[in-house]
C-alpha cells in the first residue's frame, strides 16, 4: 500500500470554510478605517492643544500674568482692540485665547478648518469645513472661575 503526502479534498474544503468563516467575522472590523483615522487624529489634536495650554499657562505663570482677564505674552496688550500687536500670544486668565490668531502661535493649525463661534469664548477645530458641525474638537476659553476646556466631539465622523 502507498501512503499519500498530501492534504485529501475534504480537508482543503474544511480549511476554505474556516478561513471564509474568518475572513467573514474580521472584514466589518476593517471596513471603517476612515472614521476611526479621524477620530484619531482629532484625539491627537486634542492632546496637543492640552500641552500647549499647560505650557502656556506655566509660561504666563512664571511671568507673574496667569490671573489677568486679557493679556499678551511675549508682546504689548493693546486693550482698544484686545489683541497683540506685536506677534505676542493673546491670553485670557494664562491661556490663549480661544482665537485662530492666538491658537495658531501655540499649535499648528495649517491643517485644520477653524471656526470661531458664539460670543468668542469658543472656537471649533475640524478637518475641513463640512466637518465643522459633526466632527470636531471645540476649545473653550478660560474665564475667572473656570479652566479652558477641550471637547472632541466625534460620533458623527
Amino acid at each position: 500500500m502507498r501512503r499519500s503526502k498530501g492534504f485529501t479534498l475534504v480537508e482543503l474544503i474544511i480549511v476554505i470554510v474556516v478561513l471564509g468563516v474568518l475572513s467573514a467575522t474580521a472584514a466589518p472590523q476593517f471596513i471603517n478605517f476612515s472614521n476611526d483615522a479621524e477620530t484619531s487624529r482629532l484625539h491627537g489634536l486634542e492632546a496637543s492643544l492640552k500641552s500647549a495650554l499647560d505650557m502656556t499657562y506655566g509660561k504666563a505663570a512664571i511671568q507673574g500674568i496667569e490671573k489677568q482677564s486679557a493679556t499678551c505674552l511675549g508682546g504689548k496688550f493693546d486693550d482698544v482692540n484686545i489683541s497683540c500687536p506685536d506677534g505676542g500670544i493673546l491670553l485670557f486668565y494664562g491661556y490663549p485665547a480661544p482665537k485662530e490668531s492666538a491658537l495658531s502661535q501655540v499649535i499648528q493649525l495649517d491643517d485644520w478648518a477653524v471656526s470661531e463661534v458664539g460670543i468668542g469664548n469658543v472656537i471649533g477645530l475640524a478637518a475641513d469645513e463640512d466637518s465643522l458641525m459633526s466632527c470636531y474638537v471645540n476649545y473653550i476659553g478660560a474665564t475667572s472661575t473656570s479652566e479652558p476646556e477641550v471637547k472632541v466631539y466625534a460620533d458623527n465622523c
